[in-house]
């Protein structure tokens, strides 16, 4: 029995380290991307966000299968697009909003919609 309460006592405190929401994450910023195309619109998975600031890359990260992604960024503002190969085959891409802020001791939290051009 004892045994039992120390692993329940060890679960209880440990949660937390593997369950980390984005707001606990320290600066930077997270969210989710949705594609839009036409009259539908579906979770982005995948997807390789590259933040820049001034044209120079500051960070990548990827979308995981639910669209959700998470970076670490000092404050400032970001330009925020998406790394596609054959990117010209497109008619038309936008990520929206292209630009995000992050403030200090904050992780900003942020809907980003990847229109694709298909109406």
């Amino acid at each position: 029995m004892k045994r039992v309460g120390v692993a329940l006592a060890l679960a209880f405190v440990l949660a937390p380290v593997g369950s980390a929401r984005v707001s606990d994450l320290g600066p930077g910023v997270g969210g989710i991307v949705v594609t839009w195309s036409g009259p539908t619109h579906f979770r982005q998975q995948n997807l390789i966000l590259v933040f820049s600031q001034t044209g120079r890359e500051v960070a990548r990260t990827r979308t995981d299968t639910r669209g959700i992604f998470a970076v670490s960024l000092a404050p400032g503002n970001y330009d925020v697009d998406a790394d596609v190969p054959n990117r010209e085959r497109f008619l038309k891409t936008e990520m929206k909003p292209g630009r995000v802020r992050v403030l200090p001791r904050f992780r900003s939290t942020v809907r980003l919609v990847w229109d694709i051009g298909i109406r």
